[in-house]
């Protein structure tokens, strides 16, 4: 944890670093840009907190990088927030309980990659100024509108995942995992 902790705070030092010299190199004022990024990172914080955290059991938090879950893994409520990176959840080998599971997936911009098996059903709430929907074969742009997902026999399903997104922008992608066989 040290050093994962050590690498991005290493690389926002490195990457404010580079944006000084570039701005001072260009004579550009980068403040005048990055206080309005960090007060609207601010304002969606705010935002999103009272909703998203404290209602359910698991919260992985992070600044910057990507969280993947893959392999044997237990799915259960949680919250995942992720303010610039990817969210990459495989649910392919993991242990889906009976009945609905949330996760809520929160950020400011970033990439949702979930994989799903044949059998379970799919929910999705999403709220974002800009969502690109890749979901199980159908892809939709949404530009501040909320997308609204649920598949087919979602109700019956005796395992059902249900996503609430809210990003600021969002490339959501939901699939079928490949029956045995085929790759």
């Amino acid at each position: 944890m040290r050093s994962k902790s050590r690498i991005v705070i290493g690389s926002a030092v490195l990457a404010f670093g580079v944006l000084l010299l570039i701005g001072s190199i260009l004579q550009i004022s980068i403040w005048s840009y990055l206080w309005p990024l960090i007060l609207i990172g601010i304002g969606v914080w705010v935002l999103m907190r009272p909703r998203g955290f404290g209602d359910r059991g698991f919260t992985d938090f992070m600044l910057l990088g990507d969280h993947r879950r893959r392999g044997k893994w237990q799915v259960k409520d949680a919250n995942i927030f992720c303010l610039i990176g990817d969210i990459t959840l495989d649910m392919t080998d993991a242990d889906i309980p009976l009945g609905e599971t949330t996760i809520g997936l929160q950020g400011f911009v970033g990439a949702v990659r979930v994989r799903l098996p044949e059998e379970v059903g799919v929910s999705i709430s999403s709220t974002a100024f800009l969502t690109d929907a890749h979901v199980l074969g159908n892809k939709q742009d949404f530009l501040l509108t909320p997308y609204e997902y649920r598949s087919e026999g979602y109700a019956e399903a005796a395992r059902r995942v249900h996503l609430e997104l809210l990003h600021f922008v969002t490339d959501l992608s939901v699939r079928r995992s490949e029956p045995p066989g085929q790759a």
